[in-house]
């Protein structure tokens, strides 16, 4: 994961934001995860959109302190929605500040 200053991560939550897709842009604020599929109709239209521009079928991201992971799957990916918590908790360790040298990172 690469650290950005918080002028590059306001640019980049900009970004975001004119893309118009709420749900990416609420986990890169506030933390979070969501997996989505070809098939869900309650998503939202930038996600829907996401995939059929990707040629994918499903999406999972998840994001903390205007950190941002997605992974993408297409017909052979088996479902990655069990994964979400998983991916959660490595975006939020990622994007913590690094242990003080000599002190274990262990919580």
């Amino acid at each position: 994961m690469v650290r950005h200053s918080s002028t590059e991560l306001e640019s980049l939550i900009a970004i975001v934001a004119s893309e118009g897709s709420p749900a990416t842009l609420a986990i890169m604020r506030d933390g979070g995860a969501f997996h989505v599929d070809e098939e869900d109709r309650a998503a939202d239209v930038a996600q829907q959109g996401l995939l059929v521009r990707r040629g994918c079928t499903q999406l999972l991201a998840a994001g903390a302190s205007g950190q941002l992971a997605e992974l993408y799957g297409d017909g052979a990916t088996l479902p990655m929605g069990w994964a979400m918590a998983a991916l959660r908790l490595v975006v939020r360790e990622a994007a913590s500040p690094a242990a003080p040298s000599g002190v274990s990172a262990a919580r």
